[in-house]
């Protein structure tokens, strides 16, 4: 399987060293770069895509995203997931993907849900590709800057559910980390993360999963009890998929 045209385009757009850490490094683009934007940059042929799970009409006329091309191919792989649903007036999700490019690396890759427009965005580049500790270091500062290190927003509001679905790359300690430094960023801004963390923990012990529109007003959360309530957070929402 050949995707070098796509590799070399990234591998030129995403240049800027954000992290070295001995041999390996985390590069960023100037600005997150459009997924489907480089849809022309791969050749259905690249892929080696079984012809019995697509309508041939539909595939050489586009009706397939990147996305979904590079996923049904095995290229791209899902590291982690988040999700909302209480407190908001729907549920959501996004994944953390990430694109194994061989000798060229990693790509990572933040992807919407479906059912919103936002489009799929290339946010880093990790070499080598398969290193623990470059993941661990990514994933502190992605939840640790809300994104701010990679031009984006993670976190509009702390997430009810995070699954960690690639475990050998991902640790829950790196997870653990990210949202450590998010809360103390949050603190930082004038907010109180704490309130939250002890409003979906309660709910999720208690297995009220989904409640919907404005949220009870809670007192706030003295800081002598700020520890428990992270633990408690970290408990009920964190989940290692094997």
């Amino acid at each position: 399987m050949s995707l070098e045209r796509l590799f070399d385009h990234l591998d030129r757009a995403i240049a800027s060293p954000l992290h070295q850490h001995g041999e390996g490094s985390i590069y960023i683009p100037t600005e997150p770069i459009e997924l489907e934007q480089l849809d022309d940059l791969v050749e259905n042929s690249e892929l080696n895509l079984d012809p019995d799970d697509y309508d041939e009409d539909d595939l050489e006329s586009g009706e397939y995203s990147l996305a979904e091309r590079l996923s049904n191919a095995g290229k791209l792989r899902m590291l982690l997931t988040c999700e909302w649903s209480i407190g908001a007036p729907m549920e959501t999700h996004f994944n953390l993907n990430v694109l194994d490019a061989g000798e060229h690396g990693a790509y990572l890759i933040q992807e919407p849900d479906e059912g919103f427009d936002d489009p799929a965005l290339v946010i880093a580049r990790l070499t080598p590709g398969d290193s623990t500790d470059l993941y661990t270091h990514f994933i502190t500062s992605y939840f640790g800057t809300n994104g701010d290190a990679y031009k984006i927003q993670v976190f509009a509001s702390l997430p009810n559910e995070i699954t960690i679905t690639a475990p050998d790359l991902v640790s829950d300690e790196a997870v653990r980390a990210g949202l450590q430094a998010y809360v103390a960023l949050a603190n930082s801004d004038g907010s109180d993360p704490w309130t939250d963390m002890a409003d979906i923990a309660e709910r999720l012990e208690r297995q009220q999963f989904l409640s919907f529109g404005t949220k009870p007003k809670r007192p706030p959360v003295p800081e002598a009890e700020r520890e428990t309530v992270f633990e408690r957070y970290l408990e009920a929402v964190v989940s290692v998929e094997e």
